[in-house]
């Protein structure tokens, strides 16, 4: 039977979902973006945490710019010096990336989620929860609902689901990343990954898109990592409505699959810390820039939702 428990890291609630039979563990941080801190599956004798989440408190002031696990709101990556037009009026995000003059994912840090249902049975545990934004910050004045809902099972699965609704009377550009890091014990080089063919973004030397796309296909079949350094974004050659990744290592894989309305996520960036001990998968509805560039940028008529789905089936071996 899973469970539900509260607890407290630094100023923030954290809510722990637990199953002690089966060794499953989940851990978020709802008023910090939704951020997932722990997600933790079971091959039936030994426990296994997937993700690369915040150990202490004080990390998350220490490196609010890798927004470890949140919901990327109201775009995900970067916008070229915070600045874009919508509907024939500039606005201006604060500059939170200095070095390269970007906004780096909006403001998910500041979006504050709250519990609005759970269900608890033998075979899954579920939790809803809900954001409001009502044009708080005048560079983005729009109005919109966020609902989430979270799922983990007895068949090793993680289901998050987004709906984003438009609370206005004006059409409104939005875009929705998640920003998981999956640790790679051993180091990343020793991992495996496979992944759809796609088009890897060029970028300028702040990693904003230069125009240029290039054929990447080298892990469309199951490939060590080794030394390959990624800080990068790709678009799917064939997007659909469900794409999917697999990061493999010795112990266990990890099926990474995302889809939704339109296309779905037909843009997906990775990127391997200096440290090499994980490794982000992040799936993204629009291209870096876009709000600038529209490159996948969802235009959400007034009262219109969009809808998708991220999952990550796990597998001993």
């Amino acid at each position: 039977m899973y469970q539900i428990k509260y607890d407290s890291f630094g100023t923030f609630q954290e809510v722990i979902i637990y199953n002690e039979k089966i060794g499953q563990e989940l851990r978020l941080l709802p008023e910090y973006g939704a951020a997932i801190k722990q997600i933790q599956f079971s091959n039936g004798q030994s426990q296994y945490q997937i993700l690369d989440g915040y150990h202490d408190s004080s990390e998350i002031t220490r490196s609010k710019k890798r927004f470890k696990a949140t919901v990327l709101l109201p775009f995900p990556n970067r916008l070229s010096e915070g600045q874009y037009e919508w509907e024939g009026n500039a606005f201006q995000f604060p500059i939170n990336e200095p070095a390269r003059g970007n906004n780096l994912h909006g403001f998910p840090e500041n979006q504050d989620f709250k519990l609005s249902a759970i269900s608890l049975t033998e075979h899954s545990a579920q939790l809803a929860l809900k954001s409001k934004y009502r044009a708080q910050y005048d560079y983005f004045p729009f109005n919109f609902d966020v609902q989430l809902k979270l799922e983990i099972n007895t068949s090793n699965e993680f289901i998050y689901s987004f709906e984003i609704i438009n609370r206005g009377e004006t059409a409104m550009p939005i875009g929705l990343g998640w920003h998981p890091y999956f640790i790679t014990e051993g180091g990343v080089n020793q991992w495996n990954l496979r992944m759809p063919e796609s088009r890897e973004i060029m970028v300028n030397e702040n990693l904003i898109p230069n125009g240029k796309k290039e054929l990447f296909d080298e892990f469309v079949q199951t490939k060590n990592i080794g030394e390959k350094v990624f800080d990068t974004c790709y678009e799917l050659s064939n997007p659909t409505k469900k794409s999917s990744f697999e990061l493999s290592g010795n112990e266990y894989s990890i099926n990474l699959e995302a889809s939704g309305d339109g296309e779905g996520f037909p843009f997906w960036q990775l990127y391997t810390p200096a440290h090499r001990n994980s490794i982000a998968i992040e799936p993204m509805t629009c291209n870096v820039n876009a709000f600038s560039n529209e490159e996948g940028l969802i235009r959400l008529a007034p009262k219109a939702a969009w809808h998708g789905i991220v999952k990550i089936a796990f597998a001993a071996k």
